[in-house]
C-alpha cells in the first residue's frame, strides 16, 4: 500500500505567541485517518528571515542527549517524493492563517485552528 498526499490532512495549527526565535507554529497532521503526528514546526526561513513567505517545515524531533543545539528527527518520510508535498500542504495551511493571529496568538487560548 502506497500513501499519497490525499492520505494526509492537517489536524491543527498551533501558532506561537510573538515568535521571536523563528518558530511560527507547531502543526499536527493525520495519516490515513488512523494516526496523529504532533510536533511539525513551521520556521521562518534562514535566507530571508524578514519574509513570512520564506518558510521551512521540520518534522518532530528530540534533543540529542548531552547537546544543547543538536536535534534528531523522530518522524521520517520513507517515500522521499512525498516529503515536498507534505511540506507544501503544511505551508499552505499555515499561510491561510491571518498574520495577526500568529503574531499575537496565545498557545493557551482557543486560537488553535482546526483545519
Amino acid at each position: 500500500m502506497s500513501m499519497t498526499i490525499n492520505d494526509i490532512r492537517i489536524l491543527k495549527i498551533h501558532p506561537v505567541k510573538n515568535p521571536t526565535a523563528g518558530m511560527l507554529a507547531r502543526v499536527s497532521i493525520v495519516l490515513c485517518e488512523q494516526w496523529e503526528i504532533h510536533g511539525f514546526k513551521v520556521i521562518r526561513g534562514k535566507l530571508h528571515p524578514e519574509k513570512v513567505q520564506d518558510l521551512e517545515v521540520y518534522p518532530p524531533a528530540t534533543r540529542r542527549s548531552g547537546s544543547i543545539d543538536m536535534w534528531d528527527d523522530t518522524v521520517f518520510c520513507i517515500d522521499k517524493t512525498l516529503w515536498p508535498e507534505v511540506r507544501r500542504l503544511i505551508i499552505e495551511a499555515f499561510n491561510n492563517i491571518p498574520i495577526s493571529e500568529y503574531q499575537v496568538a496565545d498557545e493557551t487560548h482557543s486560537t488553535n485552528r482546526t483545519i
